[in-house]
């Protein structure tokens, strides 16, 4: 999922706050984008560490599976009850079809 089939990866830089501003620098269509809030890990795990898919559901998404042209800069916000976050921190992860997977955390 990190790259497209014809080989190209796209990068997007991110600076979260809320909303949250994504930007395409590159020449490629970046396809798929979505955003997902994750918990994060309460203790360092090693090699394992990010292996595990803690997603907090539901998230109400401003947009969700979009596209971003080149040069394009989009902001999207995301809202879910910090009750489900059981007490961790929140983490975002910008991830598509022909992106490379980012988390940040706000």
């Amino acid at each position: 999922m990190t790259t497209s089939r014809t080989g190209r990866t796209t990068n997007l830089a991110a600076s979260l706050e809320s909303p949250s501003s994504l930007h395409n620098p590159s020449q490629s269509l970046a396809f798929a984008i979505r955003l997902k809030v994750n918990r994060a890990p309460r203790d360092r795990v090693g090699p394992m560490e990010g292996a595990r898919d803690d997603e907090v559901l539901p998230v109400l998404s401003q947009d969700n599976y979009f596209s971003l042209l080149p040069g394009e800069t989009r902001e999207v916000s995301v809202t879910y009850n910090t009750r489900d976050l059981g007490g961790s921190l929140p983490v975002v992860v910008v991830e598509g079809w022909n992106v490379k997977s980012k988390v940040f955390q706000p």
